[in-house]
């Protein structure tokens, strides 16, 4: 089997497991015209670009706002405990190794 043709059938098959969910989107006639434009020169069809657009915008901000709690949750460890200097912990190290 030719590589081009293993390529097809690896994407048809990723595409018939990961998308299990159906929905319908009105456009109005401007969105239309700019998504078909978009996906005649990118080679793409308009759930694609629909697709994209989703994670762009909405997926991957939850993920930026779940990895900004978790820097915050790691900051707050560290509230009401006294900061520690360079020096502190330089005269720890050298007395460790004594």
């Amino acid at each position: 089997m030719s590589e081009d043709r293993l390529a097809y059938f690896s994407v048809t098959c990723y595409l018939v497991f990961m998308l299990d969910k159906r929905t319908n989107v009105l456009l109005n006639s401007t969105q239309y015209k700019v998504l078909t434009s978009l996906s005649k020169s990118e080679g793409v069809t308009l759930g694609e670009l629909i697709r994209r657009a989703i994670d762009m915008n909405y997926v991957n901000k939850l993920r930026e706002n779940r990895g900004a709690r978790a820097l915050n949750e790691i900051d707050n460890i560290n509230k009401g405990k006294p900061k520690l200097s360079n020096e502190t912990i330089l005269s720890w190290i050298r007395e460790g190794r004594k």
